[in-house]
């Protein structure tokens, strides 16, 4: 019988990656998502904040930069959060607004900040290193139909 040759390049190449590159990645699931704590469930373990590097995106309280082109006339409607001081009635930390239109985003940039990126029940994508001491959380992962925007 005859050996495949490529069977024989794949554990050559595998004896020499070895403890190099981790050759896999897993999938996790997220037990406990806190400000100040994460615990993940992977690869049989409980992992803490302190065996886990993150995309820095996915970290608690990351905020970036949008730009925003407007085409027509701001509107809003909805919750507006923020502060209004000098009023009659007292300082306020929101507006129930019924509708606002007519304004403009004077630079066109907005900074958007989403306290927490992972919750409970999420699955996230990890990579462990070569000696499975840290695991890099690469992003979190949905399924086609469940969409990654909850519904309301």
């Amino acid at each position: 019988m005859n050996r495949d040759p490529y069977l024989g390049i794949m554990g050559l190449m595998d004896d020499a990656a070895k403890n190099r590159v981790p050759t896999w990645c897993c999938l996790g699931e997220v037990i406990k998502a806190e400000k100040d704590a994460i615990v993940i469930k992977a690869d049989g373990h409980e992992l803490t904040k302190e065996d886990l590097l993150f995309a820095d995106w996915l970290r608690p309280e990351w905020e970036e930069e949008a730009s925003i082109t407007m085409e027509q006339e701001l509107t809003m409607v909805g919750k507006l959060n923020g502060s209004a001081s000098p009023c009659p009635n007292g300082y306020h930390t929101y507006f129930n607004v019924s509708s606002i239109s007519g304004g403009r985003i004077a630079d066109g940039k907005a900074r958007y900040k989403k306290d927490m990126r992972l919750k409970a029940k999420d699955q996230v994508l990890l990579i462990p290193n070569a000696e499975r001491q840290k695991y890099f959380v690469i992003c979190k992962v949905v399924s086609w139909s469940s969409g990654a925007i909850p519904a309301d």
